[in-house]
């Protein structure tokens, strides 16, 4: 059974696209996304985001979407996960991790189940256990969730009634 789920977020939960403007940098998040981690949350399972980038809005967005745990600008992702492993005392088949890039390799081999969005980087896509349909930033966050959920055998509309 998962009890944390882990994920990169540019790339995963993002598209990866930057954007620079006046402004400074924008990237954009799904909200289907952010609904499924609001859902996994509510059966129980814990959130954490572990990014090799970062900004206050990032760290915003996933607060507001339940994550339990967020890193960013992160150089070794793998010392963070073993670190969040040691602190919530769980075996590492009670941790998923979803990543799409060279940096989330050695994550994706450390965790018990591994996924990656279907754009991921082909080396990425040859390890991990699971390739999602969809891209990242368009909902793969979200079918990582409902996969985790039915696996599980836990009806995502009972489970979404509780974190209203």
């Amino acid at each position: 059974m998962i009890k944390l789920l882990v994920t990169d977020v540019d790339g995963v939960l993002t598209d990866g696209k930057i954007y620079m403007g006046p402004g400074g940098e924008q990237v954009t998040f799904n909200v289907k996304d952010g609904l499924g981690s609001k859902i996994i949350k509510s059966s129980g399972v814990t959130l954490a985001a572990i990014s090799g980038r970062g900004s206050n809005y990032t760290e915003k967005r996933l607060r507001d979407v339940g994550f339990d745990y967020v890193y960013l600008n992160v150089k070794d992702k793998l010392s963070v996960l073993n670190n969040i492993q040691k602190e919530t005392k769980l075996s590492w088949d009670q941790i998923a991790y979803v990543g799409d890039d060279l940096n989330d390799i050695e994550c994706l081999k450390a965790a018990g189940v591994s996924f990656a969005p279907n754009d991921a980087a082909s080396s990425v896509l040859k390890i991990v256990d699971h390739v999602t349909r969809l891209a990242g930033g368009y909902g793969c966050f979200r079918e990582v969730c409902e996969y985790i959920l039915s696996k599980e055998k836990i009806n995502i509309d009972e489970s979404f009634k509780g974190s209203n």
